[in-house]
């Protein structure tokens, strides 16, 4: 993909509410989507249209098998996931908390999260005040539990000047009720942003919980306005520590290199890790002392997820134009295991990526998206793949070797109690104006 598509891509993003942490794939398939219209010498807006729809998907694992780690799998071969609507917000990332289900993002222009029961009923949890610019928004990213508070991270109206910044919220009631967390800021940011401009001075896009310290993991990032553009200035990956979720003070900060943001964290046998879009990797072993390690074996590239176990770390992404999965015991060293590519097609292009990862106490799951064969861009395919061991990897079928045609998985979470995944599907449409594409935001349940 060339620099100059991916560039109008964000810029095409620019008036979208809202833009936390816009990930990677997500930049990625609009970049394509604006190369397939291109080709039909015609534009289009993509409409989303939520349409209630319920449907039965089963999906076949490899059978039960001791893993080099010492468990046994619990879960049985066949899993069946049910589909159902999206909550009626933007959904930036799913979450379980508590032995609960969350839908995370904003609504309007402020934060929101969503319970998902399990019936397939939801209720609204917390709603933010409104605030910020018209292209960077309030929103939550990500949730943790404790054994006393539960605890919301992502991005709020943090400075004087009204620009939106890192932030944290935090209940002590089961998330019947919520207040603001004190979230130092880094020194040295500028009070202007340039127009355009979509990313926030600072947010946080991870929370974890490790020995009963909450940890929380994100980037800052300035510009300054230049002929042609804006040029980046400031890109730093942070890091906060907190042992009562209401004040998080900053015990990391450095530079990310080519200026990417922050993908992920995990915990692992390595130690606490976070790993940016780039890369590079920062850790710790006892969240005092953090150091930068430089990554050796299979580089890690364009990443997206990442995600621990007692035995080691998987980080998903995408590597040239196949989907990448990366294994490591240590965090150091690492190895891909897994290139996911889409069927080949006369006049399509073979394009995947994984955008997500999550693991529970059976085994790890990787979802992400394909260009579809038959249809080309800017048609892709969920895909969902499942490991034991983080190793040997297997994809999960429906129909045409597929999880589900016409669709896109965006992220996952898993715990005792299930999974969800969520994303887009029933893409339809030819691109042209008279016909734009459209999707229908969607989650698809374990049961």
């Amino acid at each position: 993909m060339k620099v100059e598509e991916f560039r109008e891509a964000l810029q095409e993003l620019a008036g979208e509410p809202p833009a936390p942490d816009a990930t990677y794939p997500r930049v990625v398939r609009t970049a394509r989507t604006k190369r397939w219209r291109a080709r039909l010498l015609s534009g289009g807006c993509v409409a989303v249209v939520v349409v209630v729809v319920v449907a039965v998907i089963t999906t076949r694992s490899p059978g039960a098998r001791v893993n080099v780690n010492g468990f046994t799998p619990s879960r049985v071969a066949t899993t069946t996931w049910t589909r159902e609507a999206s909550p009626p917000m933007v959904v930036t990332r799913v979450a379980m908390a508590d032995s609960r289900t969350f839908a995370l993002g904003s609504i309007g222009g402020a934060g929101a999260i969503i319970e998902l029961t399990p019936s397939g009923a939801s209720s609204h949890v917390l709603t933010t005040a409104s605030g910020g610019h018209p292209n960077r928004f309030p929103a939550i990213t990500d949730m943790a539990a404790t054994s006393q508070v539960l605890v919301a991270v992502g991005q709020d109206v943090a400075f004087r000047n009204g620009e939106v910044g890192a932030a944290a919220w935090y209940s002590n009631d089961g998330g019947r009720s919520w207040r603001s967390a004190a979230v130092e800021q880094p020194a040295g940011l500028p009070t202007n942003v340039p127009s355009g401009v979509t990313l926030p001075l600072t947010t946080i896009g991870r929370v974890l919980v490790v020995g009963g310290v909450l940890y929380a993991f994100g980037s800052s990032w300035s510009a300054f306005s230049a002929p042609g553009g804006v040029v980046p200035n400031v890109c730093q990956l942070l890091v906060w520590s907190s042992k009562d979720a209401t004040n998080w003070m900053l015990v990391h900060v450095s530079a990310m290199p080519a200026c990417s943001t922050f993908a992920d964290a995990a915990a692992g046998p390595g130690g606490i890790v976070a790993v940016t879009t780039a890369g590079s990797i920062v850790s710790s072993r006892d969240g005092a002392r953090w150091e930068q390690p430089t990554p050796s074996g299979d580089p890690l590239l364009d990443v997206a997820g990442l995600s621990g176990s007692g035995a080691g770390y998987v980080a998903v992404g995408l590597d040239g134009s196949a989907g990448a999965i990366w294994w490591s015991s240590d965090a150091i060293t690492w190895r891909r295991v897994l290139s996911a590519t889409a069927p080949s097609a006369a006049g399509t292009v073979r394009e995947a990526a994984f955008t997500d990862v999550a693991h529970d106490a059976d085994r790890w799951l990787a979802v992400g998206w394909r260009i579809h064969a038959e249809r080309g861009e800017p048609f892709t395919d969920a895909m969902l793949w499942t490991s034991t061991d983080g190793r040997h990897w297997t994809p999960s079928q429906r129909s045409s070797g597929g999880f589900e045609q016409f669709a896109y998985a965006g992220g996952v979470a898993a715990s005792s109690v299930g999974a969800v995944i969520f994303g887009q599907a029933d893409i339809r449409g030819t691109g042209a104006a008279e016909n734009p594409v459209r999707e229908d935001p969607v989650l698809w349940r374990s049961r």
